[in-house]
């Protein structure tokens, strides 16, 4: 069975998905990792639908953002606010 870790999907893709010194989110194109950014949601026990509501960013716009599309300075500021309102779900018991 093989495994595929958020490292081994960046190291075998090229373009807009490869690491950006481990940010979220890039000032200089204005884009969110669409992988990280997914993770990071899903690691705060949210689905996308519920983290649009939280965030009060529309779910298409949302989508966009993890199309890798640009996103508005508003956008990136209602993500970042609602992540850091959130710490990441334990999966020690």
């Amino acid at each position: 069975m093989r495994v595929h870790t958020l490292e081994a999907i960046e190291e075998r893709t090229d373009g807009p998905m490869r690491r950006t010194n481990g940010a979220l989110w890039s000032a200089a194109s204005g884009r969110f990792q669409p992988v990280r950014l997914r993770a990071a949601i899903v690691a705060r026990g949210w689905t996308v639908a519920e983290f649009s509501a939280a965030s009060g960013v529309s779910r298409a716009c949302l989508y966009n953002v993890l199309r890798h599309q640009a996103a508005s300075d508003r956008t990136v500021v209602r993500i970042t606010q609602t992540l850091a309102a959130r710490e990441p779900v334990s999966l020690d018991g």
